[in-house]
């Protein structure tokens, strides 16, 4: 089996970049992004109901109180729709965003939006550093006696205080958590959607290592379980890289990044598929290892599978 070298794997991080400098193309297409819209919400959507990756609470109480803190929180932050709902701002966005990429018509028209969704993170983490910059500026300025009311300043003569105009004109608190939230189903879409409508998982693969490159708030809030999941699914389905997959699954698991049901599943269609396509005598004994490795690591059984696999 392939594996991607280190070399290939920084490549992608340049690819994205490097893109945007060729000629527009013309590659119109017909195909709709509806199942993966489906898919995202569904995702989101879970997402609000539970951490991913833990498993459904048999306690009615303890479910009765999540449900209700849900419903107060969507009252709280939520928008009341001309039909009585009360959908939360997360889920409107991300209809919304959904919509805009539907709208693309070709690869290049998507690329374009998925330029403009980094911007618009790179937008969202000024606000907010300016934002932990002014608090902390204001806090040294009330702990200092005789320094000037109007800016704050170090000992070196370096103004810790951001200007009123940074803070204000950049965007709220809540547009910035409502961004926050539907960031990561977003970059899962766009994967999925090179992946398996244009059939181009080299942008797939570059769009993750942008953003996980693009800042520590880009991985953090971006590069999350279905991201990851989408990551790993490329490496496997469009590659058959088992060193990759490890390597994305040691990754998560050193980042605390949780499996889940999805990540699973991924691993288990890497026992089937593998067993479908050569006997397993015919796995060397790194490969086998690599394979218990990873089921090891996302929960499923070690020996069970691989020797039904030899019968």
């Amino acid at each position: 089996m392939s594996s991607l070298s280190e070399q290939e794997s920084q490549a992608f991080a340049e690819m994205y970049r490097s893109i945007f400098s060729q000629p527009l193309p013309t590659t119109p297409t017909t195909g709709r992004v509806h199942d993966h819209a489906r898919s995202a919400g569904q995702e989101v959507a879970e997402h609000t109901d539970a951490p991913s990756g833990s498993r459904p609470s048999t306690d009615p109480l303890g479910s009765f109180f999540r449900r209700a803190e849900k419903r107060n929180q969507l009252l709280k932050d939520g928008v009341l729709t001309p039909s009585g709902r009360v959908r939360s701002r997360s889920s409107m966005l991300l209809d919304e965003k959904v919509a805009e990429v539907e709208s693309c018509k070709n690869d290049w028209e998507l690329l374009q939006w998925a330029d403009g969704l980094f911007a618009t993170q790179r937008e969202m983490e000024i606000a907010a550093r300016s934002e932990m910059g002014s608090k902390t500026g204001v806090k040294r300025k009330n702990s200092k006696k005789g320094k000037s009311k109007e800016t704050n300043v170090d000992s070196d003569g370096t103004q810790v205080l951001a200007t009123e105009p940074q803070v204000a004109n950049g965007p709220d608190p809540l547009t910035r958590s409502t961004h926050l939230h539907v960031y990561p189903y977003l970059l899962s879409l766009l994967m999925r959607t090179f992946r398996e409508r244009y059939a181009d998982p080299f942008i797939s693969l570059s769009l993750f290592h942008h953003a996980r490159r693009l800042s520590v708030f880009s991985y953090v809030y971006g590069c999350t379980t279905p991201v990851y999941n989408e990551l790993l699914d490329t490496l496997w389905t469009c590659f058959r890289d088992l060193e990759g997959f490890l390597k994305a699954l040691r990754e998560m698991e050193v980042n605390g990044v949780e499996f889940d049901g999805r990540t699973r599943a991924i691993v288990e269609k890497i026992t089937t598929e593998g067993a479908g396509g050569r006997s397993w005598s015919d796995w060397d004994a790194d490969e086998l290892a690599k394979l218990g490795r990873m089921r090891q690591m996302v929960g499923l059984d070690l020996v069970g599978r691989r020797y039904r696999g030899r019968e």
